[in-house]
């Protein structure tokens, strides 16, 4: 029998494309934290931290992909498609539709988040086509904001998963 191992994916919540990634991410990088404000009674030595919020999930992949067609209009394709994310939808008329789509970021069986793109760092490269200068590879920087669909996170939600 022939193992098929898992590749992760995004799947854009507003329009159902789903851009399965061509090699799997090296390491996942999540960042989570907590915003307190100072409280200063007078006459205190030190300000009273007291909690206000949680800051949510933060999720950073790097991504890569080599060219596969010879004219190198995969890499130009998966380009735009990265550089789109963080962009709304317009009207014809200009007016504002919605905000950037939300979108699925699996991690293939092991972790699914619900999130939307906050930053694109594109690089094309390392190397070009002499003729056409169009480029033979692609790497891309992600950075998410998890949206939960129910809005807040508990301290229980996360322990279980979610």
């Amino acid at each position: 029998s022939i193992r098929v191992s898992a590749r992760g994916y995004l799947l854009d919540l507003t329009t159902n494309e789903r851009h399965v990634f061509q090699f799997n991410f090296a390491a996942v990088e999540m960042e989570l934290s907590a915003a307190y404000s100072a409280k200063s009674p007078h006459g205190s030595s030190h300000a009273r931290q007291q909690y206000t919020h949680s800051e949510g999930r933060t999720l950073n992949l790097d991504l890569m992909f080599i060219r596969e067609q010879l004219d190198a209009e995969d890499i130009v394709e998966w380009g735009r498609k990265f550089e789109a994310l963080p962009f709304p939808d317009y009207d014809s008329d200009g007016r504002l539709l919605r905000g950037p789509h939300v979108v699925r970021v699996s991690l293939g069986p092991w972790r699914t988040l619900r999130c939307v793109v906050k930053s694109v760092k594109v690089a094309y490269g390392p190397w070009f086509d002499p003729d056409t200068l169009k480029p033979g590879g692609l790497s891309v920087t992600l950075g998410f904001v998890e949206t939960p669909v129910d809005g807040d996170l508990s301290h229980a939600d996360v322990r279980g998963g979610q």
